[in-house]
């Protein structure tokens, strides 16, 4: 195949999955609405009875589970709360991504106790 005859197959495949995608989606959601109005009723159920799980012989168990999710409302308020507490166990440090590649940029210069890995892969768009 030459360049434009990969660049046409490999647009139509991803066209052809985008439709199989978008129809199985269509076709699924009524199953997923069904299920999430199950799961409000067991969830109901479960609290009105006090359990955390009940379980159906031979069919299967039902139980609740926590999900938690913790944002910042003010991360230098948090930050300096952990620090006159002595509890910067509770923060998390990792590389600021696009200011390390915006300081890599202006500086050639990789902040030690660093490793940069870049992928280059090819990405195809439609004309």
């Amino acid at each position: 195949m030459n360049n434009e005859e990969m660049i046409d197959a490999y647009i139509r495949l991803r066209d052809r999955r985008a439709l199989r995608k978008k129809a199985f989606e269509s076709d699924d959601e009524p199953d997923k609405g069904h299920m999430d109005k199950i799961e409000t009723v067991m969830l109901k159920r479960l609290h009105e009875s006090g359990l955390t799980s009940f379980s159906c012989k031979g069919v299967g168990t039902a139980y609740m589970t926590t999900l938690t999710s913790v944002t910042a409302a003010d991360g230098e308020m948090f930050v300096t709360f952990c620090v006159d507490n002595g509890l910067m166990h509770l923060v998390e440090r990792r590389p600021a991504k696009k200011a390390i590649e915006d300081y890599v940029a202006e500086t050639q210069i990789v902040p030690p106790g660093l490793n940069i890995n870049r992928k280059i892969s090819v990405n195809i768009k439609r004309a």
